[in-house]
């Protein structure tokens, strides 16, 4: 991540995380749109996964949870339950407007989570 920042224009990965970082709305979607692409596919990639946890995370923690979820609400309900399942819904409690979003999003059951569920 810190690598990210300080070289944002070296990679194009580096680069959409630093935009999300600093608040670029486009960036921000992508994120989502990740979790929502990582949701709809039945395979398991525990490293991309967890990447993209610790990502959103981070983006939380550095916008906070009005300028989070702000973003977030502009997303479709299944892409809120998508991010809800890639972010971790216990690790949005400190953020009651996002934790919110997330928690009331749908619950669908993704392939992701069928294959998780059916190991």
């Amino acid at each position: 991540m810190q690598r990210a920042l300080r070289e944002p224009n070296s990679n194009p990965c580096y680069f959409r995380f630093s935009s999300a970082y600093h608040g670029d709305p486009t960036a921000l979607s992508a994120y989502f749109k990740k979790a929502l692409d990582q949701a709809n596919t039945p395979l398991i990639d525990a490293e991309g996964s967890e990447a993209l946890s610790f990502e959103l995370q981070t983006i939380l923690h550095k916008l906070g949870d009005t300028a989070f979820a702000k973003a977030l609400s502009l997303e479709s309900p299944e892409t809120r339950s998508a991010t809800s399942f890639a972010i971790g819904l216990s690790s949005t409690t400190r953020y009651p407007l996002t934790h919110n979003l997330l928690e009331t999003a749908p619950k669908i059951d993704f392939p992701l989570i069928q294959t998780i569920r059916n190991g």
